[in-house]
């Protein structure tokens, strides 16, 4: 039997994968009124690694309850910071951007 002590779980790679999301969703804010390339890259790539990271958990024996959650916790803020991203890009159209946020707050 496989016994995990809590900072072990912390450390696995699809949580670090995970956390990477975090701050490259991060930067993706941060740069979405100054550098649109840049704030696009970093979605992207964000984006990107949440395809490998269930992969990459189940490959090394790594699934835990804590690396479900930090995903879902991932998935549910990339959505938000990118409306919110274009709604301060675009205040014109925020109340779209904004509609679209409560829409997936809900459903």
């Amino acid at each position: 039997m496989n016994m995990e002590t809590h900072s072990d779980i912390l450390r696995f790679y699809p949580n670090f994968i995970e956390y990477i999301r975090m701050i490259l969703l991060g930067f993706a804010m941060w740069f979405v009124n100054t550098n649109w390339k840049l704030c696009i890259f970093s979605y992207c790539i964000s984006f990107g690694l949440d395809v490998i990271d269930g992969p990459i958990a189940r490959k090394m024996n790594q699934v835990t309850r804590f690396g479900a959650s930090l995903d879902m916790l991932c998935d549910k803020a990339s959505t938000p910071t990118l409306l919110f991203s274009l709604a301060s890009k675009y205040p014109d159209l925020s109340w779209l951007f904004i509609s679209c946020i409560l829409l997936d707050i809900t459903s």
